[in-house]
């Protein structure tokens, strides 16, 4: 099986972890690298081949799709952004899919399955259902003290209101 050199572009860390597993859970990728902006991708696409890069779109100093149209030869790209308003622009500029935060494992694939050639795709079938329960967990980060936590949402037992903040007590807080 052909393996594919894939770059995760993302200004936010929590989102970059998430794709590096997706990505390790995935036997055809191989995580080539990952950068926090425009800048260091195209230092890193001098020095490196990459087959495929996963694109956030709002970035500091120059977003991902500015950063698409700058490219003579750029690689696949599957764009990987909370802002649904730039699908269209995106397939304007050859994106092979637009996956909206938070992104399932079941999503990933399907992009996946549409950026490698279909001879050589696997389907979902290759990735076992323990895998899949495992990403099916649902959850959200939220900002505290300046750093993003993970909350399970079936770990929350209430939410209280306070003014501009929000409150989550779980099981684990205690």
């Amino acid at each position: 099986m052909q393996t594919y050199n894939c770059l995760i572009v993302d200004d936010e860390p929590p989102a970059r972890e998430i794709l590096k597993r997706y990505v390790a859970s995935t036997p055809m990728l191989h995580l080539a690298g990952e950068c926090n902006n425009a800048f260091e991708v195209i230092t890193f696409l001098h020095n490196e081949n990459v087959d495929l890069i996963f694109l956030d779109i709002q970035m500091p100093q120059l977003n991902g799709l500015e950063l698409l149209r700058t490219l003579a030869n750029p690689p696949k790209v599957i764009f990987t952004t909370a802002f649904e308003h730039h699908a269209f622009e995106s397939y304007e500029l050859d994106a092979v899919d637009y996956l909206l935060k938070p992104i399932k494992f079941e999503r990933f694939i399907k992009a996946i399955n549409k950026a490698i050639p279909s001879k050589e795709a696997e389907q979902p079938d290759h990735v076992s259902n323990e895998l899949l329960s495992d990403w099916a967990e649902n959850f959200l980060y939220f900002r505290s003290e300046r750093k993003m936590v993970k909350v399970i949402l079936q770990d929350i037992l209430y939410i209280e209101s306070l003014k501009d903040y929000v409150k989550i007590v779980t099981d684990k807080s205690r």
